[in-house]
């Protein structure tokens, strides 16, 4: 059976096996599509053992970790291309866990465990060599390391290069601040006794021959050589190595470990290739294998296929898109064509558009969490977390200046974490930390970008933690409050040029809208600082009006007694003599005397009225209600208006201040009915209902304008119902005043503790 270039094709779709593979797995089927992918399974294998002798020097590193349970694992490949595959990356996780989960002895046996992945399976082993297949490189699984049991796991992996698990006891950020330490500062042992003795013996071998040089005595060379090895052992030792986000650039992984309480059993270090020799190969003779190879498969294939091809330069790299196939004449076969055109500025502007595009949502996303933030501090972390998750960037922060002019980290997110320990930057541009991109920008309160970060002489004192960081541009966008210069945004990107300048207008546009939100939460801050001052202010003018009517309450009870008692008495004592004057007296005398008597009957009928008035007895002597129903009496009896009193049985222990408002709130509106309302009967209720005293008290007058009286009682023109209401909210109650043709009612909630009811 024929085969033709669509069946390769249609086969190569399937299987993604090279052209030629899939050519001779279909000729040897006979054209059998289904049995020629079984072929091809079969033939990967084959393949796998072919590129086995290949250097595997990329790779990745992946982690799994679950409790006091976690594993490390590189797997290995040639390329870094490989290593970004989103299968590759799935087969080096799933060996992590399998570590984890199945604690295998090696990697042979991990190699055993079962595992599948679209139609690789049913083991890891034989997954790894439908990957080479697929691929066409050759894979290993390297190394692993597993904890159980023991301590506490915390691990960091930066990117997919670097992985660090640290065992301990005490604080989990400590721990995981330390092994971000150890990814970036690489230790070689946990302490100094612990580092091997060849790394020792080599670096005492160094310092012996440097020392030598120098010509002093043998016992000046020994203590040379010996204060090198101690001054290399704090170098490569973690618990020694100065902290890379230490505040003050001096203090030590072991001292920050004691400060947090907490202690690191050990740690285990991967770094990709660490330690594999790279095969330096002659790059033009391999791109022309490479070219050679296709030219062939195209021609034994009878095919035609468009590819995207990247070639590097002295001028930078290009991408070319290639259009290969056989060339016939007269329907032999003569050889390959090739046609490439440089789409590199194509995608140059296709990459920058998916930059401006997510930074774009950043900018959306950020101006939605200004909106909905509680906080200018919550604000600022989700303006970092948006900007890293959506602009495309590596990492994040914002600080904002000190009173002596450094900046003080207020949020960050993602690389920046590792970056910013111990980072010192200043707005003073006296300061060597204040000459960077930062420092500048906030002094010239204008976006500063460095697009080559690790080459720029501005930023040559944060070059190394940039560079373990994987900074390669960064921009800089001051943040200001009330128009003034408060702080700076940071961002960094990993590859240099990433800021153009359409990006940098976005940035400016991302400041303006951080700076308007800052200024906005400041606002509202003087807001509810006035909002609480005022609401303290009312409550100290609450007591105050609180204790004024306690005090008022006495001395009206003072005054009561001392009229009833003192001057009352007196003015009796003086009617009783007058009257026994008159009796025995004679002629115009006693005419005198007994006008003197009645005088000083209406004084003390006046001076009693006035006690009662000041103080009812009854409200002391009797209760609430009968002092109620004795004034209702009095009062109306007085006014010619027919009263009526209903009233539920009051509690026996009913607090002082709610039985006093009650009763002033009662003789108030009874007073306003008596001189305005024009009433001829009035209604008094008190019930006790819902937790609370509830007193009515309506009339059948003409009414009154309400709103029109509460507007000049607050100027001062009327201030029975604002006294009414004011105690009333004393006591923790409230009023309400209804009015119309058919006449007024007063009402009054005055709250009752349970144990009063």
């Amino acid at each position: 059976m024929a085969i033709t270039a669509s069946m390769v094709a249609e086969l190569r779709a399937k299987t993604d096996a090279p052209m030629m593979e899939c050519k001779k797995a279909l000729t040897e089927a006979e054209g059998d599509m289904v049995r020629a992918e079984e072929i091809l399974r079969v033939k990967l294998g084959n393949k796998a053992s072919k590129a086995a002798a290949r250097v595997t020097a990329e790779g990745v590193i992946a982690a799994a970790v679950s409790g006091s349970t976690g594993a490390l694992v590189e797997v290995n490949c040639e390329t870094d291309f490989v290593s970004k595959n989103d299968l590759f990356l799935a087969f080096v996780q799933s060996c992590a866990q399998l570590v984890a989960e199945h604690n295998p002895a090696d990697v042979t046996a991990l190699s055993a465990l079962p595992l599948a992945m679209e139609d690789f399976g049913p083991t890891v082993e034989d997954v790894r060599k439908g990957l080479i297949g697929k691929n066409g490189e050759n894979m290993t699984i390297r190394r692993f390391k597993r904890y159980e049991g023991g301590g506490q796991l915390a691990h960091y992996l930066h990117g997919v290069r670097i992985g660090v698990i640290v065992e301990f006891e005490g604080d989990a950020v400590a721990a995981k601040d330390a092994a971000m330490h150890i990814a970036a500062m690489k230790p070689a042992a946990l302490s100094s006794a612990e580092v091997p003795a060849e790394l020792v013996e080599k670096e005492r071998k160094i310092a012996a021959e440097k020392a030598a040089e120098s010509g002093k005595p043998a016992e000046i060379v020994a203590k040379m050589v010996e204060g090198s090895v101690q001054k290399f052992l704090k170098e490569v030792s973690l618990l020694d190595q100065v902290f890379v986000k230490a505040a003050d650039g001096k203090q030590t992984v072991g001292r920050m470990l004691d400060e947090k309480k907490t202690r690191v059993a050990g740690f285990t270090l991967y770094v990709v290739g660490e330690g594999i020799e790279k095969k330096a190969d002659d790059f033009a003779a391999e791109v022309a294998a490479r070219f050679r190879a296709d030219d062939q498969r195209l021609a034994a294939a009878d095919a035609t296929e468009t590819i995207e091809e990247e070639f590097g330069g002295v001028d930078g790299s290009h991408t070319f898109l290639t259009t290969k196939g056989c060339l016939k004449i007269a329907g032999e076969l003569r050889g390959v064509f090739a046609i490439a055109r440089d789409i590199s500025a194509r995608k140059d502007a296709e990459l920058r558009l998916r930059r401006l595009s997510g930074f774009y949502n950043a900018l959306a996303q950020t101006n939605h969490a200004i909106m909905h933030a509680e906080s200018a501090d919550e604000m600022l972390v989700r303006a970092c977390q948006i900007v890293v998750d959506h602009g495309g960037v590596s990492g994040a922060w914002i600080g904002l200046l000190d009173a002596a002019g450094w900046l003080r980290v207020a949020a960050e997110h993602g690389m920046a974490k590792t970056y910013l320990g111990g980072l010192r930057i200043s707005i003073d541009g006296q300061q060597e930390e204040g000459h960077g991109p930062v420092g500048t920008a906030m002094r010239a309160g204008s976006i500063a970008v460095c697009n080559d970060y690790l080459a720029d002489p501005r930023t040559r004192p944060w070059q190394e933690r940039a560079r373990a960081a994987g900074i390669s541009a960064s921009a800089a966008l001051p943040v200001r409050r009330g128009g003034e210069v408060v702080g700076a945004f940071c961002l960094y990107a990993g590859q240099v040029g990433f800021f153009d300048q359409a990006l940098i207008e976005l940035l400016g546009e991302l400041a303006s809208d951080i700076s308007f939100a800052l200024d906005n939460f400041d606002a509202d801050s003087r807001r509810q600082r006035a909002e609480a001052d005022l609401r303290s202010a009312r409550d100290r003018l609450h007591e105050l009006s609180a204790r004024l009517i306690g005090v008022q309450e006495a001395e009206r009870r003072r005054l009561a007694r001392d009229l009833h008692d003192d001057i009352g008495q007196n003015l009796t004592m003086i009617k009783i003599v007058l009257h026994g004057l008159a009796r025995w007296g004679a002629g115009g005398d006693a005419e005198a005397v007994r006008e003197a008597g009645e005088i000083a009957d209406r004084t003390l009928q006046r001076v009693r009225a006035l006690s009662v008035a000041l103080r009812p007895p009854q409200l002391d002597d009797l209760g609430l209600v009968p002092a109620l129903r004795a004034h209702l009496d009095s009062t109306c009896r007085h006014a010619g208006i027919k009263a009526t009193l209903v009233a539920d049985e009051c509690p026996a222990h009913l607090p002082e201040e709610i039985g006093i408002a009650c009763f002033r709130i009662a003789q108030e509106a009874l007073n306003n009915v008596v001189r305005h309302a024009g009433a001829t009967a009035v209604a008094l209720e008190l019930r006790l209902a819902d937790g609370a005293l509830r007193l009515s008290l309506r009339d059948d007058g003409h009414g009154f304008d309400v709103p029109a009286a509460l507007t000049s009682a607050t100027r001062g023109q009327s201030l029975g119902l604002l006294s009414m209401q004011e105690r009333a909210e004393l006591v923790g109650g409230q009023l309400t005043v209804s009015s119309g043709a058919a006449g007024s009612e007063v009402r009054a909630s005055l709250p009752l503790a349970e144990a009063t009811l």
